[in-house]
């Protein structure tokens, strides 16, 4: 479920950038940063395992450690878009599958205000658009 209304999400998100983009392109210093977030009631649980305690006889794992958090990050390749910038002399599948995956945050409602707080950007993007 939750790869589902990531992928719809960033179908989304990358429709509004698209459009934003095309209605901002002239205003040099005009900078945008889009992040897929999706907010959740749900409590959200991490789980620690090693892969080989994975059964493959019917797909049990024996040893987990479960930890209750309050956002996380979601990666994945999600969008079924063509890859518009990739240099094509440069095509591996290693930058391919790069190039296509997308970040998701999740976050549980009542820390959206920490996340918010907590988010931060590296500095070094901006400096892709001097």
């Amino acid at each position: 479920m939750l790869e589902r209304v990531a992928a719809e999400l960033v179908e989304a998100t990358e429709a509004l950038a698209k459009e934003e983009y095309h209605l901002f392109k002239d205003k040099p210093d005009y900078i945008r940063i889009y992040l897929n977030v999706i907010v959740t009631t749900a409590e959200l649980k991490l789980c620690a395992f090693r892969p080989e305690s994975v059964s493959i006889d019917n797909g049990l794992i024996s040893h987990t450690q479960f930890k209750t958090v309050p956002y996380l990050r979601f990666r994945k390749s999600l969008s079924t878009k063509l890859v518009e910038d990739l240099n094509l002399s440069e095509l591996t599948h290693y930058n391919l599958t790069q190039a296509k995956e997308n970040t998701v945050f999740v976050v549980n409602s009542s820390h959206i205000m920490d996340f918010l707080n907590k988010f931060e950007i590296d500095d070094s993007i901006f400096n892709r658009f001097k």
